[in-house]
Parts: C-alpha cells; sequence; structure tokens
C-alpha cells in the first residue's frame, strides 16, 4: 500500500478532531470518567484501577484498588502483577458493613436484662407507677 502524499492545503487533523468533539452533546462528555487517561484499561477491560499521586519525598504512588472477601481469621490477600517482589506499601482497609434496617421503638422491648417482656407488661408497670404518684 502507498502512503497517501501531503496535501498543505488539507485541515490539520487537530481541527478535525475538535470538530467531532463540539458535535457531541456536553450530557455525553460529563458521562466520561475523569480518570479514563490513566484507567483505560479498566474501563475497556475490568482490569485494577490505578490513580496516581505523589509521596511525602515527592516520589510518585500507584494506588490499586481490589475488592476482596476477608477469609477465616481475617487474612486478606491480593494478587496483582503490578506489585513488585519486595515493593513497599501502606494498606488501608474499608470495611462495607451490611446496612441495618429501621425497626420501630417497641422491637427492642424484652431484648435486654431487666427490660419488660411486651408491651402489656410495661402498660402495667406505668398503670402501677401512677397510681403511687396519686397516693
Amino acid at each position: 500500500m502507498k502512503e497517501p502524499e501531503y496535501d498543505p492545503r488539507g485541515r490539520p487533523v487537530w481541527e478535525e478532531v475538535l470538530e467531532i468533539g463540539a458535535s457531541i452533546p456536553r450530557e455525553e462528555w460529563e458521562k466520561v470518567p475523569t480518570d479514563l487517561s490513566i484507567n483505560l484499561d479498566h474501563y475497556l477491560y475490568g482490569a485494577s484501577k490505578e490513580e496516581p499521586g505523589r509521596t511525602d519525598d515527592g516520589g510518585s504512588v500507584m494506588t490499586i484498588r481490589e475488592h476482596i472477601t476477608v477469609e477465616q481469621e481475617g487474612v486478606i490477600e491480593i494478587h496483582n502483577p503490578a506489585l513488585s517482589v519486595g515493593t513497599k506499601a501502606e494498606v488501608i482497609v474499608h470495611v462495607e458493613r451490611p446496612e441495618v434496617e429501621d425497626q420501630p421503638l417497641v422491637s427492642f422491648l424484652g431484648r435486654g436484662k431487666g427490660c419488660f417482656k411486651d408491651a402489656a407488661e410495661v402498660d402495667a408497670f406505668l398503670r402501677a407507677e401512677r397510681e403511687s404518684w396519686e397516693r
């Protein structure tokens, strides 16, 4: 295949790119992840996400996000080819907590030591207290 000849009258490629970009609605641009350039493999193939940063001494740092399941006795394992043997790493664990359902206050009756076992017992206690005040 023959190399195309240069045409000095042709439009520069960046003008064509800008024209294509301008034709895309703003709401579509807003859907593009802000870290697309550094995490292209993540968005295309599901690879681990990387977040660039700086260390206190000016060196660079790479962040790897992994979603794992804690194993028996609290063991956490991370297997990632981007991690080299002997490299130092700081590990911070964010634990997902199960969502707690809202419960009505009466559901707590009878759950603690010395508590009333049901609403009828609470009513009886309050009635007796009120009667003692009236004496």
